[in-house]
C-alpha cells in the first residue's frame, strides 16, 4: 500500500544495503547470503510492480562486501529484480576495483556514486562497531573529490569502461562527509566539478 503513494513521482530507483553492518552478522555464510538474496527478490518484485527498480549499494562494512560475498550475492539474486548500484570508493576501500565490478555487472547497473578514497582497508576496520566510518583506525576522512593525487580509484578507467558499453545509466557524485579536518563541501563540489569537465567528460565524449 505504501508503494502506491509514490506511483505519481516518477521514482527510477529504490537505493538500499543489502544487509546490515559485518560486525552483526558474521559469520557471513552461503545460507546466510542465499536469504539476503531471496529478501532482496521478494522486495525487488514488489517494486517493480510499481514501475520502480531496486539496487543494492554495499558499503566497505556491509556484511556483503568482499568480492567473493558480492558475486554469491548476485548469483542468488534475480536480475529481473535486483540490481548494483556501484559506490567507486566504498568498493575500493573493501579492495574491490569497481570497473571490474562494473564489467562484470553492466547489464545490472543503473547507477554510481562516484567518490574517491585514500584508502585501502587492510585492517579489518569493516568489521568494527558501531560505525567503522566514524571510528576506524585507518583514517580519520575514508571519502575525498576526485582528482586527488592520492586517490585510490582509476576514473579514467572506469570512464573508458563505461564508455566500451555504450553506459547511459545514472552516475551521481556524492560529497561524502566532506567537512572534516577544516575541509567543507562546497571545495569538495568544485574540485570535483573542475576533474569531471576537464577530466572524464574529455573520455567518454
Amino acid at each position: 500500500e505504501k508503494l502506491k503513494l509514490y506511483e505519481g513521482i516518477d521514482i527510477d530507483n529504490f537505493v538500499v544495503m543489502p544487509g546490515a553492518r559485518y560486525w552483526l552478522v558474521e559469520p557471513v555464510t552461503d545460507e546466510k547470503i542465499k536469504r539476503m538474496a531471496d529478501c532482496w527478490n521478494r522486495v525487488g518484485r514488489k517494486t517493480a510492480e510499481h514501475g520502480i527498480k531496486l539496487s543494492c549499494h554495499h558499503e566497505f562494512y556491509c556484511c556483503l562486501h568482499s568480492r567473493e560475498e558480492i558475486d554469491k550475492f548476485y548469483e542468488y539474486a534475480d536480475p529481473r529484480y535486483v540490481g548494483l548500484w556501484i559506490d567507486t570508493a566504498q568498493h575500493t576501500i573493501a579492495g574491490v576495483d569497481p570497473t571490474d565490478l562494473f564489467v562484470k555487472y553492466h547489464d545490472r547497473v543503473p547507477g554510481f556514486h562516484f567518490k574517491d578514497t585514500h584508502y585501502i582497508d587492510t585492517r579489518g576496520d569493516y568489521r568494527i562497531p558501531p560505525d567503522p566510518e566514524r571510528v576506524a583506525a585507518t583514517t580519520y576522512r575514508w571519502f575525498w573529490e576526485l582528482g586527488t593525487p592520492e586517490g585510490k580509484v582509476d576514473f579514467p578507467k572506469l570512464m573508458k569502461a563505461l564508455k566500451d558499453f555504450n553506459y547511459t545509466g545514472w552516475l551521481t557524485v556524492e560529497i561524502d562527509k566532506a567537512d572534516i579536518a577544516g575541509a567543507n563541501y562546497a571545495d569538495s563540489a568544485c574540485r570535483t566539478k573542475w576533474y569531471i569537465d576537464n577530466v572524464l567528460s574529455k573520455i567518454y565524449a
